[in-house]
């Protein structure tokens, strides 16, 4: 935004001093108009000052003839008329001088007079343009800390969502270690279990079959062990009853 009033205001014054070039050539226009004319002029002041030497060289050719008084007295009208014309072209000569020096004169001062109200308010729009290019550089500024704020802050957590994942995938692997290590466990105390019943049950049976006296006692361990139903216990008792009477 601050570029394109930059440019509109650089638009406008190059467009101010095209209108002053214009109005410059106009004036040196006007001046050659001027210079023609006073040359015009002087062309015939010299040609009045022709006409006044030619009219004394006859007053004196006149003068020498005493006998051409007439005529004399006519050349010197003629030479009066002649020196009072030329007064009136210098006279007039220098009117246009005098008018085309003030006409400069004022149009020059009128255009330093504009040129100077152009310059100072150029300069008071620079002066705007750049008081409005330090705030955008000062918020250009802001606003690169604010992302690299950002952006680090962005990078931190991308980190620590990568150090989540990470520990996730740990603990999926942790939980699956955990379980076999539990099946694992269960298998071996279902193995040591079993190695315990079958220990203990060998040791029963031989304490069954080394004393008929303490047989009864033993058929509900026994019965226990071996997972016997109501009937097998019965059985096994009918069997204790008949071993101890025989």
């Amino acid at each position: 935004m601050a570029r394109k009033q930059t440019n509109n205001q650089k638009r406008n014054l190059q467009e101010q001093i095209k209108k002053l070039k214009n109005e410059i050539e106009e004036l040196k226009l006007e001046r050659e108009e001027n210079k023609k004319s006073v040359i015009h002029f002087m062309q015939e002041v010299e040609m009045a000052q022709d006409e006044l030497k030619r009219a004394q060289e006859v007053i004196s050719q006149l003068t020498s003839q005493k006998s051409e008084n007439t005529r004399l007295e006519a050349c010197q009208e003629c030479c009066h008329a002649a020196h009072t014309g030329l007064e009136n072209e210098r006279s007039r000569a220098d009117g246009f001088e005098g008018l085309y020096k003030s006409t400069e004169h004022e149009k020059l001062a009128l255009q330093n007079e504009f040129l100077k109200e152009n310059y100072e308010s150029t300069q008071q729009v620079i002066h705007h343009l750049n008081h409005r290019l330090d705030q955008a550089s000062l918020s250009s500024r802001q606003w690169q800390e604010k992302y690299d704020d950002l952006y680090t802050l962005h990078m931190g957590l991308e980190i620590q969502i990568k150090e989540i994942e990470q520990a996730k995938t740990r603990e999926i692997q942790l939980r699956s270690l955990n379980k076999v290590l539990r099946n694992e466990i269960r298998k071996m105390k279902q193995a040591q279990d079993e190695s315990l019943n079958i220990e203990y049950l060998r040791n029963v049976i031989i304490k069954f079959l080394e004393k008929k006296t303490t047989r009864p006692q033993l058929v509900p361990i026994l019965s226990a062990l071996l997972q016997c139903t109501h009937e097998d216990k019965t059985k096994l008792h009918q069997i204790v009853q008949n071993s101890i009477t025989v």
